[in-house]
């Protein structure tokens, strides 16, 4: 019995040490991705031709905010391509092409990441001022849905297509990974399956086990790990596919934060 308390005790010091390591360096790669961020945006080639300062004076804040996402529109809208705009104030998710709004969503809820309000304040307003860059994406329903269209043996045999969307059944999850370093998370709210709401905890926990995974293995090899700052976005379940389906690879995403 004490030999077991002692083992106990042991394990239950070993298990705090571990943590704490890990809890380290996940601090220190927090700390190296503000230090990343912050020299990336405050020497950017590309920054607008506005000069940022830093302020506590409110009103001057909302200025450069507001040209900040302005400016951001006005880049995206120089291509042809449909973009979104998120602007969280607002709780709307806007597609657009050429700077008109072709179909507006209301974001339900939303989650920023504290590195938001972490970075320098100029090195954000310059990142905001242009649109940030889809380099990837993850998620559960195919980007364009499989269609099978047999061809009629006569014209007295046509009809015209009606294609039933059959992954409406499918909970709609999915992650953009940006060329600003942030991830962007969107799940459908409320789902209205038990089917859905246990899809979408497996897709979150899946994520969350691959990041945990990455964690613990950079933390043992002394490697510093990459921290990649997440906003996390609920929408309905036909905004949320229709966004996702809209957008080209490559697609411009606008930010407004504040």
């Amino acid at each position: 019995m004490k030999r077991f308390r002692v083992l106990l005790i042991i394990s239950a010091i070993l298990l705090v040490l571990i943590i704490s390591f890990i809890s380290t360096f996940e601090i220190l790669s927090v700390n190296q991705a503000i230090e990343e961020f912050n020299s990336k945006f405050s020497t950017n080639p590309e920054k607008a031709e506005y000069n940022f300062v830093s302020t506590s004076d409110s009103s001057i804040s909302a200025k450069q905010i507001a040209y900040a996402y302005i400016n951001a529109q006005l880049e995206a809208s120089k291509s042809d391509s449909i973009s979104l705009t998120l602007n969280f104030p607002d709780s709307s998710a806007n597609l657009m092409i050429k700077g008109v709004v072709v179909h507006s969503a209301k974001i339900e809820s939303y989650k920023l990441s504290r590195f938001i309000n972490a970075v320098d304040e100029v090195a954000l307003y310059k990142m905001l001022s242009l649109p940030l860059h889809v380099t990837g994406h993850i998620s559960t329903i195919p980007k364009v849905p499989l269609m099978v269209k047999i061809a009629p043996k006569d014209t007295s045999e046509y009809t015209p297509d009606v294609v039933p969307d059959t992954t409406d059944i499918d909970a709609v999850n999915f992650i953009f990974e940006t060329s600003a370093g942030i991830q962007l998370y969107f799940y459908e709210s409320n789902p209205r399956e038990s089917a859905d709401g246990m899809k979408q905890f497996k897709f979150d926990f899946r994520d969350r086990v691959n990041s945990g995974y990455e964690l613990f293995r950079s933390a043992f090899t002394f490697k510093k790990p990459k921290y990649q700052p997440e906003i996390r976005i609920k929408l309905n379940k036909r905004d949320a596919k229709m966004i996702y389906r809209a957008l080209p690879e490559n697609a411009d995403i606008v930010l407004k934060v504040r």
